[in-house]
């Protein structure tokens, strides 16, 4: 008998004799109001070092937007009329001062943002830019990871990406660092 066929003669033995059921998932959803849910995701962002401001129209955190940032000089902004952007090159994201994107889902109990790649010209863009705007809109904020990927199951995307803050990394000396290889700082747009 080869090695080959001792093998396949093991595995045939070892087989389980029935298919066993599969584990019942618990509900991990948590029944929140949407204040309890804004006020969770709102300190969630806090933590992970990025700031959150409530508008109500496009002009306004296009205002926002070039008072927190004055020195701008390079902006991806496709979906803010009223702010002047740079071409959308990937060459140009290496010099990107601000990039406003739109994220499709928010997880309150982490303050994570789901973005998807049709909403990003170049997946790129959240990560070379020195600053990031997360546009999103406050009925799209579920309780945690569970909810989100129940809501996201039915959806076809090629790419997307969680982003909860600006870069940040540790060291031995446990010294945080902010904005080591990705984004300075991080602003979430939050309308409704």
């Amino acid at each position: 008998m080869t090695s080959r066929e001792k093998i396949l003669s093991n595995v045939k033995a070892n087989k389980p004799i029935a298919e066993s059921e599969l584990p019942i998932v618990p509900d991990y959803t948590q029944a929140l109001t949407r204040e309890e849910s804004l006020a969770l995701f709102t300190q969630n962002l806090v933590d992970n070092k990025a700031v959150l401001y409530t508008f109500s129209s496009d002009e306004e955190l296009s205002s926002l937007i070039v008072s927190q940032w004055p020195d701008h000089q390079h902006i991806h902004a496709p979906m803010l009329p009223y702010l002047h952007n740079s071409p959308g090159t990937v060459a140009a994201n290496s010099q990107l001062d601000i990039a406003v994107v739109k994220g499709r889902l928010g997880v309150a109990n982490n303050g994570a943002i789901w973005v998807k790649d049709e909403d990003l010209e170049h997946r790129s863009i959240p990560f070379l830019t020195k600053y990031l705007v997360i546009l999103l809109d406050a009925n799209d904020i579920v309780y945690n990871l569970h909810e989100a990927y129940m809501r996201l199951s039915s959806e076809d995307f090629d790419y997307g990406v969680w982003i909860s803050g600006p870069s940040k990394t540790g060291d031995i000396e446990q010294a945080l660092v902010i904005g080591a290889h990705g984004p300075l700082e991080m602003m979430v747009g939050l309308k409704g």
